[in-house]
């Protein structure tokens, strides 16, 4: 995607899509290893988005609404690969600073984000030909549509940002277990096997030492769960 400059910002959804339909090896011919992470400009999706909520609404029929939707979701899927990418790469190596800065800023605009496709998806289900769409896309992309719409509000987008961050160090933390076991050190998806085995004794000491990590770790367990339903009950609160 090294390739891909937009000329202008909001031109970046119908550049993206003529570049991808033009290059679609990038999206079928390529290995995990081998797929280029750049930190997505947000700037572009914010004004991917403006571009995508004036086409809906100014389209004259049916066809220029869908062509605005699939350009915008097609924008939106760049954003979610590079999230992704980083969220896979992050949990192979959580000592890796350069993906654990990416993580951190994820967790930062994400929900910045999901604002964003909120503002997208209000014009698609406010959009005077819906029928039509419903027709071409299902209605069930609409009824999730309507879900979404009453199930996110901007006004919790600190609690979202601080929820990602706690979540994060809760993977980090699972990720850093290095458990002495059978000469080993272990992680505790690698104590999988011996807590699967045959042999009851065996079964019990890597259940035991899975345990005796998660107690020597209690206080900052306690503490992460602790401020995860403070962070939940306060976007419930605010949601009403």
């Amino acid at each position: 995607l090294q390739d891909f400059k937009p000329t202008t910002a909001l031109q970046a959804v119908v550049e993206y899509g003529l570049f991808i339909a033009k290059n679609p090896a990038l999206e079928v011919n390529m290995k995990f290893s081998e797929m280029k992470y750049e930190r997505p400009d947000f700037k572009l999706f914010e004004d991917g988005a403006k571009a995508a909520v004036e086409a809906l609404k100014n389209a004259s029929d049916a066809e220029a609404a869908e062509k605005a939707y699939l350009q915008w979701d097609k924008l939106c899927g760049h954003f979610g690969t590079m999230s992704n990418l980083v969220y896979v790469r992050h949990t192979i190596n959580t000592e890796d600073k350069f993906y654990d800065d990416e993580t951190n800023y994820f967790d930062e605009v994400s929900p910045a984000f999901t604002e964003l496709c909120q503002t997208v998806s209000k014009a698609l289900a406010e959009n005077a030909f819906r029928p039509e769409l419903e027709k071409k896309f299902g209605k069930v992309l609409f009824k999730n549509t309507d879900i979404f719409l009453k199930s996110f509000d901007p006004a919790v987008i600190p609690e979202m940002q601080e929820e990602n961050k706690l979540s994060t160090e809760y993977e980090k933390l699972i990720a850093s277990a290095q458990i002495d076991f059978d000469g080993k050190k272990l992680n505790i998806s690698q104590l999988t096997p011996y807590k699967q085995s045959a042999d009851d004794k065996v079964r019990h000491e890597a259940w035991a030492a899975e345990g005796a990590f998660y107690k020597e770790n209690e206080a900052q367990l306690d503490r992460i769960y602790d401020d995860m339903v403070r962070v939940r009950n306060a976007m419930a609160v605010k949601m009403g």
